[in-house]
């Protein structure tokens, strides 16, 4: 697996749906999701398009903070490279990524780390390898696909909205920035959960309004 195997499959999956029926499709991503989301939509279309982060790994601080060590991310092209002839090694997620950010109750971090489709799971470093050298399907000024709602995470300890916003105010799309107060990287504190659900309502509303894309 890759990380452009995932993008294909996001793109396919959207391209499903939007043939399936005739209702407005909005695609949402959460976290390295943000991104994956915004280059499945750049190929596929939608009717609107809203993310917690868009991280851009072709710049050495969002790498760094997509680490768990700054320094692994920052250098992660010659580290990665170095270690191709082992990139069958499927490594736990815990080891690489800041399971202790994921949100701000260590319950809910002690949770995911031991979750098996969360930090307790297993990715190869093939997989690592792509993601970290991979580049958005298009560049912000060339996104007019659909409506964006980037909804950031204002107490994100992880991906600071520092991070996202360069790339979010460069789309050419019209788009709407979201912040949810009180939330941590993975938004389930209120107030930001409640003003999270009311960005995605208004986001199904508009697109219910227009035509189909």
């Amino acid at each position: 697996m890759t990380y452009g195997a995932w993008v294909d499959l996001a793109e396919e999956l959207i391209r499903e749906e939007r043939e399936r029926d005739g209702r407005p499709v909005l695609v949402v991503g959460g976290s390295v999701g943000g991104m994956l989301a915004y280059s499945a939509v750049a190929r596929a279309g939608a009717d609107g398009l809203a993310v917690t982060c868009l991280l851009d790994v072709r710049h050495a601080p969002a790498r760094a903070a997509a680490a768990r060590f700054g320094p692994f991310g920052t250098y992660a092209g010659p580290v990665m490279n170095a270690l191709r002839p082992f990139e069958g090694v499927r490594v736990p997620i815990r080891w690489i990524a800041r399971m202790s950010a994921m949100a701000n109750r260590p319950d809910l971090n002690a949770a995911v780390a031991r979750d098996r489709l969360g930090g307790g799971g297993r990715v190869s470093l093939r997989f690592l390898r792509t993601y970290l050298a991979s580049a958005p399907e298009v560049e912000p000024e060339e996104f007019t696909a659909c409506p964006v709602v980037l909804a950031h995470p204002a107490d994100d300890r992880w991906t600071p909205a520092a991070l996202s916003l360069p790339f979010f105010e460069r789309l050419a799309s019209e788009k709407r920035l979201v912040m949810l107060e009180g939330c941590g990287h993975l938004p389930v504190e209120e107030p930001g959960l409640t003003r999270l659900a009311e960005a995605l309502g208004r986001l199904a509303a508009d697109a219910a309004r227009r035509p189909l894309r």
